[in-house]
């Protein structure tokens, strides 16, 4: 059986892969995820992180939710 692993805990793995103060294996060790798996989470946050910042409508910053006084 498949492990199934929560976008929260990909974009964390993702984070520390990216950061490379661990290497790939020491992280697949420490997470208890295949190698293969962090790489290809790495290249998708990678890959994907433009669209968060383009997405019109979207309000990611929580500053701009706040009232300005």
């Amino acid at each position: 059986m498949r492990k199934s692993f929560t976008g929260k805990f990909k974009a964390k793995v993702a984070i520390d892969v990216i950061r490379e103060q661990e290497t790939v294996t020491e992280l697949s060790s420490k997470y208890q995820v295949h190698r293969a798996l962090l790489t290809r989470w790495k290249k998708e946050a990678i890959e994907g992180l433009p669209g968060v910042f383009s997405t019109p409508g979207k309000k990611t910053n929580k500053m701009s939710t706040r009232s300005r006084a």
